[in-house]
């Protein structure tokens, strides 16, 4: 966007917010970070917890910034265009809001406990045209009150369409973001243990899903996984359902493992659609199933998106391959984790160790955010001490206990330092290991140190 984003003074305007005096050229964006604003940035002075954008005004001024957005009453010294706000912070979502009214392209809003984000790069891939960046996607984890205003106020004239991924931490969040993103298509992929703890249990986490129906566009259309119940629903909305059975608008049919993901057959609207995918896991089919519901919602031709997911790299964190060793796969899955998630990631690296005839290994760090009584904890204590293979819990004693069944197979270390070390003397019976945890156990540090100390290990061995 390095023309300049013209919709952003226009958006802003409209809500009776203008610059003094006039910005000297067409900004390229908007930020709110002061250590990451770019040079013909608009900076927003937003005010956290822990800090305040005023504070910073003077020195983003020095960075070549565009202009700033500051309170009404702020009197700090500037030479910087200014728009005034009563409070800065509530103008970032009416003006992500605006922007995306005057823009005026389709939307499409992705929800869910968990593989949101990974439905989101299925669309990305899957709705562009191949004639440039036409299609706005989320980045990183800008998905909630603050993220999705930024990312509406990235949209510019040469979108056509855009993905905007919704989380939450509370009820009534997803409906405010879903009001601000007004999505053409609303989808949620599934519904599981992912804040049930704060949201009364799993009706609680439905119903704060749902919320994403409300700010649909009219005659919009709602995707859905199978089983989940809607009501009540929008009268005006068309819903799409997804998932195995044969009722459902999109129906995966047939899955077959492989050593680079997996291959998928569906069945949309009489049409058969195979799709050689780069992502493990049976949960990956009905990630596919919902973003082919997306493209069927927009009326898309899902032959031609099904040949971009063949094509798509997954992003770092979310179940991408982090490294072969000898025999064995590494699995980078460290981004966040949930009971289901977890589920899903050991059922992905049990199909991958089979294939090679080695034991899956799972190394989980703490789940935080969750239901201690959700029903998902029995499923997926159930899968490991039924299944074979080995789970390494690391920091997370009480989390080691729910796992007892499991014996000798399964083992807890208090530091990371000391599941390394327990790893490389299983190495050599494994066949496939994933990495997963919350954010807050930081498993990325982990396995920079497997993948550090795999590396030394091979060079030993060729030397």
């Amino acid at each position: 966007m390095s023309s300049g984003n013209r919709l952003l003074e226009r958006s802003l305007k409209t809500l009776g917010v203008a610059f003094a005096p006039p910005l000297g050229q067409t900004p390229t964006g908007l930020g709110i970070d002061s250590r990451t604003i770019g040079p013909n940035e608009i900076f927003l002075a937003y005010r956290g917890e822990h800090f305040d954008g005023h504070d910073f005004v003077a020195q983003v001024g020095q960075r070549g910034v565009a202009g700033a957005v500051v309170r009404s009453d702020w009197d700090g010294p500037s030479h910087l265009p200014l728009a005034r706000a009563d409070d800065p912070n509530a103008l970032l979502g009416r003006w992500g809001a605006a922007q995306r009214r005057i823009w005026g392209g389709k939307v499409v809003g992705v929800t869910g406990s968990s593989g949101k984000t990974t439905v989101k790069d299925l669309l990305a891939a899957g709705l562009a045209d191949g004639s440039g960046d036409t299609v706005l996607a989320t980045r990183g984890n800008l998905n909630n009150l603050i993220g999705v205003p930024l990312t509406l106020l990235r949209l510019g004239e040469e979108h056509r369409l855009a993905v905007v991924e919704m989380g939450m931490n509370a009820r009534g969040e997803i409906a405010q973001l879903s009001r601000w993103a007004a999505p053409d298509v609303g989808a949620i992929v599934n519904v599981g243990a992912a804040h049930s703890g704060m949201l009364g249990g799993l009706d609680g986490v439905r119903r704060a899903k749902l919320e994403i129906a409300s700010g649909i566009a009219p005659g919009g259309v709602l995707v859905l996984p199978e089983g989940l119940n809607g009501a009540p629903l929008r009268p005006d909305l068309k819903v799409l359902r997804f998932g195995e059975g044969e009722g459902c608008d999109v129906q995966v049919v047939a899955r077959r493992p492989s050593g680079t993901g997996q291959h998928l057959r569906l069945r949309a609207e009489g049409q058969t659609v195979e799709v050689d995918l780069p992502l493990p896991g049976p949960h990956q089919g009905g990630n596919v199933a919902a973003a082919l519901a997306v493209g069927l919602g927009l009326g898309l031709d899902l032959q031609r998106m099904a040949r971009r997911f063949e094509a798509m790299t997954p992003p770092v964190g979310r179940m991408n391959r982090a490294g072969d060793f000898g025999a064995v796969t590494l699995w980078d899955d460290t981004y966040n984790a949930n009971p289901d998630s977890v589920l899903a990631a050991w059922r992905a690296i049990e199909e991958q160790a089979a294939l090679g005839g080695g034991e899956p290994v799972l190394v989980l760090g703490t789940l935080k955010e969750v239901d201690p009584a959700d029903p998902a904890w029995g499923r997926l204590t159930g899968a490991l001490v039924s299944g074979r293979g080995r789970l390494v819990v690391v920091g997370d004693e009480a989390l080691a206990c729910r796992f007892q069944g499991m014996g000798s197979r399964c083992q807890s270390f208090a530091t990371q330092e000391q599941a390394l070390v327990a790893l490389a003397d299983w190495w050599p019976e494994a066949g496939a290991v994933v990495l997963k945890g919350s954010r807050a156990a930081r498993m990325e540090r982990l396995l920079g140190g497997v993948q550090e100390r795999m590396n030394r290990i091979e060079m030993r061995g060729k030397a």
